[in-house]
C-alpha cells in the first residue's frame, strides 16, 4: 500500500484548504481531533502503532507521512 497516497487522500477529505507536502497541518484546517482520528485509522489500515511522542511531533503533512513510513519499516 502506498502510504503517501493513503495519508494524502485522508487529509484531502478533512482539510479545508489545499493539502501539500509542506503544508502545516493546522493551517489547512485540521485540528488535533482530526489528527488523532487520521492516525488511528491509518494505524489500523497499516497495522502499525504510532507513539504519543511521534504523534506530538507532527506539524506538517510530510511529518505525518514520515511517521508512518518509519513505523512500517
Amino acid at each position: 500500500m502506498n502510504i503517501e497516497k493513503l495519508i494524502l487522500d485522508k487529509l484531502n477529505k478533512i482539510a479545508t484548504k489545499k493539502v501539500e507536502m509542506q503544508s502545516d497541518i493546522y493551517n489547512i484546517g485540521i485540528d488535533s481531533l482530526d489528527i488523532v482520528e487520521l492516525v488511528t485509522e491509518a494505524e489500523e489500515t497499516l497495522d502499525v502503532t504510532i507513539s504519543d511522542e511521534e504523534l506530538e511531533s507532527i506539524k506538517s503533512v510530510k511529518d505525518v507521512i514520515d511517521v508512518f513510513k518509519k513505523a512500517t519499516k
